[in-house]
């Protein structure tokens, strides 16, 4: 059929009524928040119609579940819509909290036990998925230290996630898999030394005479590091010193391995105490590698 002619010669393209865009519900996916965020924009954030307040009802009966929770309590007003929106950005906009999200749904990728052009399409498109998703993001750092890390932090216990949750959770943007380590590092030392100052003092002294006590208390009168009245043991330059380094100052000093006097030698020492690691006869505070001389 020929188009109509416009009145000034030109010709008018027909009108064409195109479908409706719906608009997803929301609930605390978060990884459907991206998709979420640029639709609304589009349709109702950017939208000169509409004011403030109309926004805000059309974002209120879009969230669902968890975000709805999260700004249902505010009034509808015009100051309002911005500071329910900023709430919801806030909370799920988060590209860390994303990336995890996709590698978390690449780690249980099924395995494929015979062969099978269904199975072995449905592994493809979920791992291409995932992982066109994570390159969508445009993270800072390479594609390969995303994945690292979250694997690295799935494998460690739950006190231990909650605590890098809760170092991270002011940060911005993806954290780099050195970090990570890092941390993980910290932790081991600091549990290391808190295991070491655990010292057996309590547990093994019931089986000591009293007159073996006294003669220990006398000969520990004098710290060989800080000159303090108190034992080596109990200094704390020394339990904050590294395992290493506190095995150098016992050979340098010509101290006892047991009890870390300077009054005798490890053989001739009568506190038996042993290391709470590797039971041998040499004190906690020292790496379970020496050999006392």
């Amino acid at each position: 059929m020929p188009r109509a002619p416009h009145e000034n010669g030109n010709f008018l393209a027909p009108k064409i009524k195109l479908p409706t865009i719906e608009i997803p519900k929301f609930g605390d996916q978060i990884i459907e928040f991206k998709h979420f965020h640029e639709t609304l924009n589009s349709l109702i954030i950017n939208n000169q119609a509409l004011d403030d307040v109309q926004k805000f009802h059309y974002l209120l009966s879009f969230v669902t579940n968890e975000s709805h929770h999260l700004i249902q309590n505010l009034p509808v007003t015009q100051q309002n819509f911005h500071v329910a929106w900023n709430l919801l950005c806030d909370r799920y906009y988060n590209e860390r909290l994303i990336a995890a999200a996709y590698v978390k749904s690449l780690l249980p990728l099924p395995v494929i036990n015979k062969e099978s052009t269904t199975d072995l399409r449905s592994l493809i498109n979920q791992f291409q998925s995932n992982l066109n998703a994570i390159k969508a993001l445009d993270l800072s750092i390479p594609l390969h230290e995303v994945l690292l890390s979250q694997i690295v932090i799935e494998h460690v216990d739950e006190v231990t996630r909650q605590q890098w949750e809760m170092k991270v959770v002011s940060q911005e943007g993806v954290t780099e898999l050195e970090a990570i380590i890092k941390f993980l590092e910290g932790k081991c030392q600091a549990l290391e030394l808190i295991h070491a100052s655990q010292h057996p003092l309590n547990n093994n002294m019931s089986g000591i005479s009293k007159q073996t006590k006294h003669a220990y208390v006398a000969t520990h009168s004098s710290c060989v590091l800080c000159r303090g009245n108190h034992p080596l043991y109990r200094c704390k330059q020394f339990r904050k010193a590294s395992s290493q380094w506190r095995l150098n100052l016992i050979k340098q000093n010509q101290l006892c391995f047991t009890c870390l006097g300077n009054s005798h030698r490890t053989a001739q020492c009568k506190v038996e105490w042993r290391c709470t690691f590797c039971s041998r006869k040499h004190n906690s505070l020292l790496p379970c590698v020496s050999k006392p001389a």
